[in-house]
Parts: C-alpha cells; structure tokens; sequence
C-alpha cells in the first residue's frame, strides 16, 4: 500500500509479470483503477438461529479489488522504485546516526 502524509491509501504496489517472482517488477496503481468486487458468495454462511462465529464474519467483511488495467498496460508501467535512504556517512568524530539522537558525549562528564 502507498500513503500520503495523512495516511490515506494513494494506491497499491503490485508484483507484474515474471514467474515465482522470478522477473517480477512491482508497478504502482492509483486507487481509481480498482473497483470493488464482493467476495464469493458461495462460502457465504447460512442463516442460523444463533449467533455466527467470528470466522464466519469475516466472509462477510471480505472484498475482493479487480484492477481495470490490461496486461499490456500492466507489462508497460513504470517499475516501482522503494524509498532507499542515503547511506550513512559520518562527518568525522561527533556525526550524529541517522536516529535524530545527539551524539554520545566522548567524554565523561567532569566530577566522576
């Protein structure tokens, strides 16, 4: 899944092509292109007199996403690049880590 700021759902990473992931390029797609799909209604539970069993619930709940691009339009999508952060280098005695955290003091503070 790819979030903005917010946290809202822009869109989702997808696996295209190859085999066993042998070859696979992830593409994104934009949210719009999916249109949701109940799941099978034939694993639906039938109506009983007593309360159904979380399991059972969940058939409910359950949707299934169908993404209106073709192959051919999936096959020539951009790959999806993950964010990979810059490596870390140290600037010399003092770099703080990439954490945020101040750096740890070289020495033992004076009076011990």
């Amino acid at each position: 899944m790819l979030f903005d700021k917010n946290g809202k759902i822009l869109g989702l990473i997808v696996g295209v092509g190859g085999f066993l992931g042998i070859g696979e390029k992830s593409v994104a797609i934009d949210m719009s292109a999916f249109q949701p799909v109940p799941a099978d209604t034939a694993a639906a539970p039938a109506v009983a007199a007593t309360p159904p069993s979380p399991a059972a619930m969940t058939i409910s709940t359950m949707v299934k996403l169908k993404v209106s691009w073709t192959k051919d339009q999936l096959k020539n999508a951009p790959d999806f690049q993950y964010y990979k952060p810059p490596s870390r280098t140290t600037g010399g005695p003092g770099g703080s880590p990439t954490t945020g955290m101040a750096p740890r003091p070289t020495t033992p503070p004076a009076g011990r």
